[in-house]
């Protein structure tokens, strides 16, 4: 089939038998990441961590909400769109944050895409790249959970928001700064993005995995939310703990119906025709979405990553850095 052809995909659709979807590949066959994020639908107030996703069969823009979702696993094999995914998300939130209202942790074990974003100075350790560190970064995230829980118990709140819209004349108690746990005025959000977990996902991974199963279950209301990828959807990496805490996700062509099943439940990513075309399972959704992924070139990133690296300098994270240099990850329940 020609990419100037329409082209039909079945979709499964909860309750019914297949249906159609078409979408004009000739007038829709790129969708440019600039014209989405200028639209309402992303500009709306209601989204608190919008991401340019891409255009639906109409044309109009489809936008993904993380604290919503508040998880994401993207999927599909190499060459259909998925590392342009990414880049669209993450300047989504480039686009939208300061440092010091986002946090960004990148794990890249095939430094492939995540080096483009080294100079961010909304990163909290540089980007990971050895896959042996990853556990203890998942740990320092579940301890950060905590802290974070910690915080809100102290002030009176029960989450990310009214921990951030307290009034800001409740002080830290004293007995907590002399342990070293000084109350901050605000936390940021944090985004942990793994782009290609099938290289963790070995079968000594077994601690990584609840370390994962921990925060999808229960960062969200800390204001921490996790973005994983893979072009390896099988059921040793897409595992039932993974795929039972994070039901929003993103499917690019695969090569087969089983492949299709694994990340969507369903067939029909084997389908898709390459080139950006996807397929979106919303938050509290049945239904898939067939999405025309959004553009943006490899040029844009780095300048919009130069712009973000000469408002503000790096700042890594104290503790993040001692848990990548320690050999042993960090165990304790205790709130750093």
């Amino acid at each position: 089939m020609r990419a100037n052809q329409p082209c039909q995909l079945p979709i499964h659709r909860a309750g019914s038998l297949l249906r159609s979807s078409r979408i004009d590949w000739h007038r829709h066959k790129t969708a440019p990441i600039q014209d989405i994020l200028k639209s309402p639908d992303f500009l709306a107030a209601d989204k608190k961590l919008p991401l340019a996703l891409g255009i639906d069969d109409n044309g109009h823009p489809v936008i993904g909400d993380l604290a919503v979702m508040p998880h994401l696993l993207v999927a599909g094999a190499i060459g259909n769109g998925k590392s342009m995914c990414m880049n669209s998300i993450i300047s989504s939130m480039l686009m939208k944050f300061r440092p010091d209202e986002l946090k960004l942790i990148l794990i890249d074990p095939k430094m492939m895409n995540m080096p483009l974003y080294s100079r961010l100075p909304h990163l909290m350790a540089p980007v990971v790249t050895d896959p042996g560190k990853v556990p203890r970064v998942l740990r320092w995230c579940v301890n950060e959970m905590k802290r974070r829980y910690y915080c809100f118990a102290k002030t009176g709140v029960r989450n990310f928001d009214a921990f951030n819209k307290r009034p800001p004349d409740v002080p830290a108690r004293k007995e907590e700064e002399q342990e070293n746990r000084a109350i901050p005025e605000r936390f940021p959000y944090l985004v942990i993005i793994i782009d290609e977990l099938a290289n963790l996902m070995q079968p000594a991974s077994q601690d990584m995995e609840t370390d994962i199963g921990i925060l999808t279950r229960g960062a969200r209301a800390a204001g921490i939310h996790l973005i994983a990828a893979t072009q390896t959807p099988k059921k040793q990496v897409v595992t039932r703990t993974i795929k039972a805490n994070i039901p929003t996700r993103i499917a690019f062509q695969v090569a087969s119906g089983t492949d299709s099943r694994v990340i969507l439940d369903r067939q029909g990513a084997e389908k898709l025709v390459g080139k950006g075309d996807l397929l979106y399972l919303p938050p509290g959704s049945a239904q898939v979405k067939r999405v025309q992924g959004a553009f943006i070139s490899d040029v844009a990133v780095k300048a919009l990553v130069t712009h973000c690296a000469s408002q503000a300098r790096q700042e890594f994270d104290e503790g993040l850095q001692k848990s990548l240099d320690n050999p042993s990850p960090e165990t304790s329940d205790t709130p750093a």
